[in-house]
């Protein structure tokens, strides 16, 4: 009976160690967003992490806001990979722009610059709300398919 229960947590806790570092792919390596579902987990790993992100910010929770600004950063350094793969240069970037304004977050975060966390912010948003127009079509309420 223990030796169920030992095999159950190692492969569980592997199940959670493959999700939480799936983004941080060597260079070189196969691209990790293979495809548009990869891309789509990815972009709703995005959204949860900016809200956790805000909340963070919001709420004075630093490490929280570390956190997640660093997930970001992760996140977007393979979505950059993977329109770099699709020779779509815009949107290559935009990803790059995310990169920044996430590794500025962290700082300012770091920094307790409250003005300067706020611009990154701000500058996160709206480099996503401007690949979401060029390469995001709306197909029904909450679905969308990579244009």
């Amino acid at each position: 009976m223990k030796w169920w229960v030992a095999c159950a947590m190692v492969l569980s806790a592997g199940v959670v160690f493959a999700q939480e570092g799936r983004s941080t792919s060597a260079p070189g390596s196969k691209v990790p967003l293979a495809d548009e579902e990869d891309y789509s987990a990815a972009m709703k790993d995005v959204a949860v992490q900016n809200t956790v992100l805000r909340k963070s910010v919001a709420s004075s929770s630093e490490a929280d806001a570390l956190k997640a600004a660093a997930r970001l950063e992760l996140i977007f350094k393979d979505v950059q990979a993977y329109w770099e793969s699709r020779k779509a240069e815009d949107a290559v970037t935009a990803a790059k722009n995310a990169i920044a304004a996430a590794q500025n977050i962290g700082r300012s975060v770091a920094a307790h610059d409250t003005a300067a966390t706020t611009a990154a912010l701000q500058s996160l948003g709206s480099t996503c709300g401007a690949c979401h127009t060029a390469h995001r079509e709306r197909l029904a309420f909450d679905f969308y398919r990579i244009k």
